[in-house]
């Protein structure tokens, strides 16, 4: 998922190679599935909205997928125009959008494997599409987390909670040491440094019933990091202790910080248009962008920034750029900053 860009840099004395990386089932499970998610959800309205300029490429997208029915007859569309339908460049821009996000859930349910989703250098589109694809195995088999009657009554029994988060891991420098990446070239030992990384974790609650009147809560924390040689999931603790270790040794502006979101918020939410690997002088891509088309959601071109940054300061809506403020206000009402120390308390 993430290869680093050709900037690098040799230390003298030490000659390490410090290497900057910049990505940059049945009826009953399909309705739940549509008012669960608004991914699914939001597609019957796509269909009313489609350009006739990309209705085939639509159709194409769309037949594709189980959850929508057939298309509305597009000549009646071309001949009684909506008087009241927004602008031709604000339509164009909603299908793209959608059809990005369309494409890149069909892609997370299709293919074999996680670590078949790494797409290098775009790991928050590879953890959009691994978030989408593991709380689509949640629902699916949402049926084996419940005890029936008689297993629920008995001693030992374990509840469980299963909740998901997209964690960006980045810092004010936005260069960031982790250890054990994929990306480096240099053996497992050795650090390369991200501006930005993201990864996805799973943690379980159980309640386990050790009389008949008390329970007592149990939490596993995993990590699902497909840029990593770690373990596949590891454990937080694992995870934590082996991409960031000897941290005493840096300055404080390099030390990782963790901006965590609930993973259905952050399906709800991130957008990128890509542009921050496009060299508009050269007209070329930092590292070849995946297959379908970008994610974009609620009009927004790309808050992919408001996730890397770590600040957590009180934004003015008033004045200028007052799109972009909000933006950055919905990202940080929705997510959660931590140190790695407070990381771990929460967490493990």
């Amino acid at each position: 998922h993430n290869h680093p860009r050709n900037h690098q840099h040799n230390h003298q004395g030490n000659h390490t190679k410090i290497i900057r990386l910049y990505h940059t089932s049945g009826e009953k499970g399909r309705e739940a599935d549509e008012q669960s998610h608004p991914i699914l959800a939001r597609m019957r309205s796509v269909r009313r909205n489609t350009l006739l300029g990309h209705a085939e490429e639509a159709i194409s997208h769309f037949s594709r997928l189980r959850h929508v029915p057939a298309m509305a007859d597009h000549d009646h569309d071309r001949q009684q125009p909506n008087q009241h339908q927004q602008p031709y460049q604000q339509q164009q821009q909603e299908l793209h959008a959608s059809i990005g996000e369309l494409q890149a859930a069909q892609t997370a349910l299709e293919t074999p494997a996680d670590q078949e989703l790494r797409v290098p250098c775009y790991c928050e589109e590879n953890v959009w599409r691994l978030a989408y694809r593991k709380l689509h195995e949640q629902s699916q088999h949402a049926h084996m987390e419940h005890c029936d009657s008689n297993a629920r009554n008995s001693t030992n029994d374990a509840v469980s909670n299963t909740t998901h988060y997209v964690i960006f891991i980045s810092n004010s420098k936005k260069c960031v040491p982790m250890f054990h990446q994929r990306a480096s070239s240099q053996s497992v030992s050795k650090a390369c440094f991200w501006d930005y990384h993201v990864i996805l974790m799973e943690v379980t609650t159980a309640h386990v019933t050790t009389t008949e009147y008390s329970s007592k809560p149990h939490a596993q924390s995993r990590i699902y990091d497909i840029d990593s040689h770690l373990p596949y999931p590891c454990s937080l603790e694992m995870y934590l202790d082996r991409s960031f270790p000897d941290l005493n040794d840096l300055p404080p502006a390099f030390a990782p910080m963790f901006r965590v979101v609930r993973a259905t918020d952050f399906l709800h939410h991130f957008s990128s248009d890509r542009m921050h690997m496009y060299d508009g002088d050269t007209e070329t891509w930092s590292a070849t962008p995946p297959s379908y088309k970008s994610i974009q959601r609620n009009g927004c071109s790309s808050n992919l920034f408001d996730f890397v940054s770590m600040a957590e300061l009180a934004i003015d809506l008033s004045g200028g750029d007052s799109e972009k403020k909000k933006s950055a206000a919905i990202v940080q009402g929705i997510s959660k900053v931590y140190t790695l120390h407070k990381l771990r308390g929460c967490f493990l």
